[in-house]
């Protein structure tokens, strides 16, 4: 009877224990096993981001969007727009971070089932196309750079 009165008592002043609170803090309230995929703010703002979600969301469909709530409106109005012309349910999340750095999870589309998914990570290509398209940009300003200073008039 003793341990009862203590469980009661822990419940009253720590709230019902979690199962894995750092990895629900971690992805947005969920656990790992649902998660389809997710996305860091660095991809959501440098990345076309788009057409893999839309292909998940397809593959997965009755899922949810989870959205960090501090990402700018202007961010949370793109995924709004997405998740309602793919039929997808969104849901803002509070969390107690109240600084946000590029590899912070910021999106996280889950099931409300286990789909353990090994890579929940946005594909390497989609990834490193800007990269590879702003070395271009820089390798062909550089190469302007040095025939412009060969060719110009002094």
């Amino acid at each position: 009877m003793g341990k009862d009165i203590q469980d009661y008592l822990d419940k009253g002043l720590y709230g019902s224990p979690q199962l894995k609170p750092d990895e629900q803090r971690k992805f947005l309230g969920t656990f790992r096993e649902r998660v389809v995929f997710i996305l860091s703010l660095s991809e959501l703002t440098s990345t076309s981001y788009e057409s893999f979600a839309i292909s998940q969301f397809q593959k997965y469909p009755g899922g949810t969007l989870l959205v960090n709530a501090l990402l700018k409106p202007t961010i949370q109005k793109q995924l709004i727009h997405l998740t309602q012309m793919n039929n997808v349910s969104l849901k803002l999340v509070d969390t107690e971070n109240t600084l946000l750095d590029e590899q912070s999870i910021v999106v996280v589309y889950s099931l409300n089932y286990a789909v353990n998914k090994e890579n929940i990570e946005l594909p390497l290509q989609n990834k490193f196309t800007n990269i590879k398209q702003d070395k271009k940009t820089m390798t062909q300003t550089k190469s302007e750079g040095f025939f412009r200073s060969l060719f110009s008039k002094k």
